[in-house]
């Protein structure tokens, strides 16, 4: 499975960022929890346990590894590799919402004393 992973990484197109990112979210926790089985032993409850080892993660995040998992075992599939993709339904657990939070005072007259002395004038 480790293997296939970092093929997988270097073979799937992706703008810079994307497979930057990508990398990460593979690198550490997937290839930890999985990389040492055979793809086709691989089971949705396996998946499901190492989604739920990341609950309280902010739910972007969580909607990320579920995406790349799911990716990748689409992938096998289509390589025929597996007859099915055991990412199929996986349940996201438990996520952390962060909500931005207000300009404070302080910063509100730094940003009007900005604006007042900008060169641009704006």
């Amino acid at each position: 499975m480790g293997k296939y992973l970092v093929l997988y990484i270097q073979t799937t197109s992706h703008r810079y960022q994307t497979a930057k990112n990508i990398d990460a979210i593979l690198r550490l926790p997937i290839l930890l929890a999985i990389g040492h089985m055979k793809i086709d032993s691989v089971k949705s409850y396996h998946l499901q346990y190492f989604l739920n080892t990341q609950a309280g993660k902010s739910n972007s995040q969580l909607q990320k590894i579920r995406g790349v998992i799911t990716q990748i075992f689409e992938r096998t599939e289509l390589d025929r590799i597996n007859n099915h993709t055991p990412a199929r339904k996986l349940f996201l657990p438990k996520g952390t919402e962060k909500t931005a939070r207000s300009i404070k005072e302080v910063e509100r007259l730094a940003l009007y004393k900005a604006i007042e002395t900008h060169r641009g004038k704006i």
